[in-house]
């Protein structure tokens, strides 16, 4: 949502929201027992996270060349383009906040 922010479709991403991955990697750190967290941090820096991070860059470098090459105006693609992330990011975040409710039972 970083990238998508600073892109040309940043006028439609909800700026009130903290997507950086550094603030949300200390939020996870946070609730975890301390072996949680060096095997956390370690996978943080595993060549499968870091593939994880390009593919989903990739993603985003994928649809905002669509822009470029929509028939539909900006805003419309801009629109799908961020309602399709903002909608996968939320997921994403509701999955994590039943887990960490699920973890420290």
């Amino acid at each position: 949502m970083v990238k998508l922010q600073k892109s040309e479709c940043g006028y439609a991403v909800n700026n009130n929201i903290n997507y950086d991955a550094t603030a949300t990697k200390n939020t996870i750190l946070k609730v975890l027992r301390p072996n949680d967290k060096a095997n956390i941090k370690k996978y943080f820096k595993s060549n499968d996270y870091q593939t994880i991070v390009r593919q989903s860059e990739n993603i985003v470098n994928e649809m905002l060349s669509q822009l470029q090459n929509s028939k539909k105006d900006k805003k419309t693609t801009c629109g799908i383009i961020v309602g399709s992330l903002h909608n996968a990011y939320f997921m994403s975040l509701n999955k994590w906040n039943k887990a960490v409710v699920e973890y420290q039972k």
